[in-house]
Parts: structure tokens; sequence; C-alpha cells
């Protein structure tokens, strides 16, 4: 199977008279089917209730905000005990009011445990936290991502240019986001070298790499509204 897509519809075949007859029929109002839709998605993603096998085009959608998310990770490196603690006594001098001290301090308090955490991450997944492992985590996730763009699944392998990727039991059926964490092991060893990145006794690299991102993908909270912001204060501390 390719990418699977809903059929076009047309307005022939479905009038805005006909769809709100629909509704008057089935006596649910469109607020309550989205509500209802919500249910549905929530009961998927958690493998409860309807046995309907999910499209493989919204388990790539899970997919990858787990693969990006972990890339953005590992460019969080070890703390700097030193000029943090110097940052902090310089903070708390300041004349800057309470509450934005407080903002600093907290997310100065979150970045330092956000770094700890990866480093923790990588470890327990793999032989030791490095430059050069990193490296090849940051090559092999690159690798995934790009697996997961353009590539699409084909008579129960993912088709990736040339190179066809055995799918395993896991990605093709259960709740969507181990399907997503099945997919993502099933790419790495099918797409990506591991190099030095050398996974833990018993574990392959790909299971390795899935639970590398998912542990990442639970403990690092990423603010979209603020992240611009935090970035950039995170930069100027480094710089400064």
């Amino acid at each position: 199977m390719g990418k699977q897509k809903k059929p076009a519809r047309t307005p022939e075949q479905v009038t805005p008279d006909q769809e709100t007859t629909r509704q008057s029929e089935a006596g649910v109002s469109v607020p309550e089917q989205d509500e209802l839709g919500n249910q549905a998605l929530q009961a998927q993603m958690s493998g409860e209730g309807s046995d309907e096998v999910v499209a493989f085009d919204v388990v790539r959608d899970v997919a990858f905000p787990m693969v990006e998310r972990a890339i953005l990770a590992l460019q969080l490196g070890p703390p700097e005990h030193v000029r943090m603690d110097r940052f902090q006594e310089i903070l708390a001098r300041s004349h800057l009011p309470e509450d934005r001290k407080q903002v600093l301090m907290d997310r100065l308090q979150a970045g330092r445990a956000g770094a700890a955490g990866v480093g923790e991450a990588v470890s327990r997944w793999f032989d030791g936290d490095s430059e050069e492992v990193r490296d090849a985590l940051g090559a092999a996730l690159d690798a995934v991502s790009h697996g997961l763009e353009e590539g699409t699944e084909v008579g129960g392998a993912w088709q990736v240019g040339e190179a066809a990727v055995s799918l395993s039991d896991a990605a093709k059926e259960g709740p969507v986001n181990a399907r997503a964490g099945a997919l993502v092991s099933d790419l790495a060893d099918g797409v990506a070298s591991p190099g030095p990145a050398r996974a833990k006794e018993s574990e392959s690299f790909g299971v390795a790499l899935r639970g590398f991102c998912r542990d990442v993908y639970l403990a690092i909270v990423f603010d979209e509204e603020e992240e611009e912001e935090e970035w950039g204060w995170g930069l100027a501390v480094e710089e400064g």
C-alpha cells in the first residue's frame, strides 16, 4: 500500500444542505462531532476502543516530533556549573523585578536539569555520552527523519527510494504511539549507521534509539510559545 489518502469529495457529492440534513438525522451537532472525534483519536492513541488499524500517515505524523525533539535535545550539552553558578549570583544581586528574577532562575534550573537528563538518557541506552556518540546519534536521527519524510508503506515494508525496510509487527498493529516508536526503531536499523553509538548489550541500535527518543520526549518540555525567547536567553548565557 502507498500513502493512504481520503478520496476527494466534490460539491456534487455532498452539498451543504445534504450535510446539514445528515447531521440533523444523526442528532449530533458539529461541536459534538468534534468532541467525539477527539475522544476517538485519544482512544486510538491509547489502543482502546475500535480495532480499526490506523493509516501509516497518522503513525508517521506521531513519529516525527519524537525524532525532531531528540535531535534538538542532543544540542543541550553538559551544563557548565562554574559559569551557571556565577550567572545565578549575578542574577540574585541584580535590580530586576523579583518576578522576572524568579522566571530566569526557573529557566536556569530547568536548563540544567534538561541538559543533565539528556546526558543520562544517552548513557542509559548507549555506551557512554561523548561528542562522538552524540554526532553519530544526530546523523542517525537525521537519516530516520529523512526516511519518514521521503518514505511510504508498500506491501508491508517502508520504501525509501530504492531501499525497502522491513516493518515489524509492532509497527503495523497496536496503539499509534507504540507503532510510531516501532517505525522509528525499524528505520534506524534499516537506513541509519550507528557509528560509535554502540547500543547497550542485548539491545539493537534501533531499539536503543527508540528508547532514547521516548525518554527525551517524556522528560524534556519545549515551550513552543516561548521557545524563541528561551533559546535566545540560553545563547546569551553561553556567550556572556
